[in-house]
């Protein structure tokens, strides 16, 4: 992800101006796709490129913990209780996140591999922010976070079945 930080972020008005050309190659040499949007560019990677360090990660239970923490917050976005700033990203303070990472649990938790169903919220917490840190989905600044772009193009959610499972 190189995100467009500022009015001439150098890396990504070269991505945009040679973006054809670029597209072109990462079709042809990775079998995906550029993606590019008023406040960065991303690849898209192909299902099935055996990539070492990808999001959602396969075999690592923390990514599904990542995937439906994104889930809460495009929801939020949709219902109107979180606000996009002029750059895309999304304020939140210290005690949303912690909030939110507590209803993750509470409403996914239940497909959680068992290390993260009963780690304690404060050690979840830390990880997640860890994980999206490494991705940069997120970034501390002072008492609050900035939830960025790419955070909002990763979804997920558990099979119906699964759910109803839960209901019975």
């Amino acid at each position: 992800m190189v995100y467009n930080e500022k009015k001439d972020d150098q890396d990504y008005l070269y991505i945009k101006q040679y973006k054809n050309t670029i597209a072109q190659d990462v079709d042809q040499m990775l079998d995906s796709s550029l993606e590019i949007h008023k406040n960065g560019a991303y690849i898209l990677l192909a299902e099935h490129e055996p990539f070492k360090n990808v999001f959602p990660a396969p075999n690592k239970a923390i990514s599904d913990v990542v995937v439906f923490f994104n889930t809460i917050f495009i929801h939020m976005l949709e219902a109107g209780k979180l606000t996009k700033e002029a750059d895309d990203t999304i304020l939140i303070s210290e005690i949303e996140f912690s909030q939110l990472v507590k209803k993750v649990k509470q409403e996914y938790g239940r497909g959680f591999s068992k290390e993260y169903r009963e780690m304690d919220e404060k050690e979840l917490e830390s990880q997640v922010y860890d994980f999206m840190e490494e991705y940069d989905m997120i970034r501390k600044e002072e008492k609050q976070y900035r939830v960025m772009p790419i955070t909002f193009k990763i979804s997920g959610r558990y099979p119906k079945e699964f759910m109803q499972e839960e209901e019975i």
